[in-house]
């Protein structure tokens, strides 16, 4: 085995053998070069350290002797954090890959400090005269809560500035602004006429789009081409240096990269053209394009070159996550509605009208019946109950599992959440954040201590908060949405955290909740894991009349 470069990476050269391709496999960086039939790895000094500790019988080329590594990052290495900031070692790494790309995926998992990393960024180019302007583009929750509250605690000296509705031009210095509001970079009127609609939008403003330097915080907002989000970016993007930050970029498949990475390397990575891009990867259904195993394997490969990934595992040591199952027994109303509603979605299975396609719709009030629902004779959601056996169970595990501790209780359905802050607030102090409502303050008071139980969907506090402060987190009812779900559940376990955190997962007894709670945690398809837990009370009835 031989290692040499061609000056831009490190290639490697070996007679044929699978078990050294399986060695090679495992170096973290490589990707192989299909034209040329070689295993290639960056030109990096860890990346060296890595192919020397795996292979050190191999022979290294005076190319690789005689280069000099550091006459790239002599500089980065004068870069000195502000006063008080401690960056981990993975936050060095992540921060020289940023600035030796310019333009980059950050793809490091939730809780790892992708946001200090890239205000450390920041800092680094605008003390270098290499940026005039910035933008940030981050969740509302996270604008104050983490991207602010961070630059005025380490940075004072970097002000954040929010962009309103009225400016034309952003300040020198850094710019902010929510997803949602990504609408005023570029503002129009659309046409009355819908064929005018379709092929010309009208301009209210010409906002100056002139930042040398983009950040999109939780990029995966931009996975989908339709999203008007996307559309608007296009337009502007890449910058000289555009970073994209995500610790779950492809929730659902790899194809949702594509996106992501067109408005960070114009293409350079993926490819220009979408539906070459999908035909390259992927086969057609009648609904929807299913991506292949080599597809997968292809996506993953070019990707690597131009992103970096730290588990948070691999990256502190952080105590324990506690987790346990708490199985409440239903009261006599619900478990009549249940088994109401049960029978209904059996019936809907022998006839063919729920299947794997819309389980997520059909089954919806059998979720909301375990939790508290009741519906009338017409199926018609009414009101919660008034006596709720999983509420007073809820009350009771804050009190005994956790104490005087604080806690972060996830409910998804408004009516529950209401419900539940209505029996919480008689015993404890509560903060309430869901949809629709300014939850800026609620997060505060929760992070200050001000409050003992933060109520929340996990929706509204799903990305970038951090909340080591709490014990832990308790779930009210499982939902269907495996990213929300992942990303829901890192908000304790985070850098930072310095006590045993502990995860609890409430449901009710004989019913769709606990498979639910499976599904998601072991990634496996929820609509499958739903109808299967129906098809056996189907089939265990059929089975209960032979006898």
């Amino acid at each position: 085995m031989k290692l040499f470069t061609d000056g831009k990476q490190l290639i490697i050269e070996f007679p044929y053998n699978p078990d050294t391709v399986s060695r090679v496999k495992t170096l973290p960086n490589r990707v192989f070069n299909p034209t040329t039939k070689q295993w290639i790895i960056p030109l990096t000094l860890n990346d060296f350290f890595a192919f020397r500790k795996l292979f050190p019988d191999a022979v290294i080329d005076k190319s690789v002797r005689d280069y000099d590594f550091n006459k790239e990052k002599t500089a980065l290495l004068n870069y000195n954090p502000p006063a008080g900031l401690t960056p981990y070692k993975h936050q060095f790494e992540t921060f020289r890959f940023m600035i030796q790309e310019k333009q980059a995926a950050v793809f490091n998992t939730m809780g790892t400090g992708k946001t200090i990393t890239s205000l450390m960024v920041l800092d680094y180019l605008f003390k270098n005269n290499l940026i005039k302007k910035a933008l940030i583009i981050s969740p509302l929750l996270v604008m104050n809560a983490a991207w602010i509250a961070d630059a005025e605690r380490y940075f004072s000296h970097l002000k954040v500035n929010k962009l309103s509705k009225e400016q034309d031009e952003a300040e020198d210095g850094i710019s902010i602004v929510n997803w949602d509001m990504v609408k005023i970079l570029y503002d129009y009127i659309e046409y009355d006429d819908p064929v005018l609609r379709k092929r010309v939008k009208k301009p209210v403003k010409e906002f100056k789009f002139d930042f040398d330097c983009v950040i999109l915080d939780e990029s995966a907002k931009v996975r989908n081409i339709s999203a008007k989000r996307f559309h608007i970016l296009k337009r502007y993007l890449p910058v000289p240096y555009t970073y994209i930050l995500s610790g779950l970029p492809a929730p659902n498949t790899p194809l949702e990269y594509w996106a992501q990475f067109y408005l960070m390397d114009g293409g350079k990575t993926l490819g220009v053209n979408y539906y070459k891009f999908l035909s390259d990867h992927a086969y057609k259904t009648k609904y929807d394009y299913i991506i292949t195993k080599q597809g997968a394997h292809d996506i993953k490969e070019k990707i690597l070159k131009k992103s970096i990934r730290f588990e948070l595992e691999d990256c502190v040591d952080l105590p324990e996550n506690v987790v346990s199952y708490r199985e409440i027994e239903l009261d006599n109303i619900h478990k009549s509605r249940y088994s109401d509603i049960l029978e209904e979605n059996i019936k809907l299975i022998d006839m063919g009208a729920l299947n794997v396609s819309n389980a997520a719709v059909k089954t919806m009030k059998l979720q909301q019946a375990a939790s508290g629902y009741i519906y009338n004779d017409e199926g018609q959601s009414i009101r919660i109950a008034d006596k709720n056996k999983k509420i007073e169970s809820l009350i009771e595990i804050i009190r005994e599992d956790f104490g005087r501790n604080q806690v972060l209780v996830y409910v998804y359905f408004k009516n529950h959440i209401e419900a539940v802050f209505e029996s919480l607030r008689k015993e404890f102090s509560v903060g309430i954040v869901y949809g629709g409502i300014d939850n800026r303050k609620q997060v505060e008071d929760f992070k200050a201590g001000r409050t003992r139980v933060l109520l929340a969907n996990p929706a509204s506090v799903g990305h970038g908060l951090t909340f080591t402060n709490a014990k832990g987190i308790i779930w009210f009812a499982p939902i269907w949405d495996y990213e929300i779900f992942e990303q829901a559940r890192k908000r304790v376990q985070r850098i930072g955290l310095k006590h045993t955190s502990l995860e609890i997962f409430m449901y009710a007894k004989d019913t769709i909740e606990y498979a639910m709670y499976e599904a998601l945690r072991t990634k496996k398809d929820m609509s499958d894991a739903v109808l299967r837990v129906i098809k056996n009370k189907n089939k265990r009835k059929k089975l209960e009349g032979i006898y």
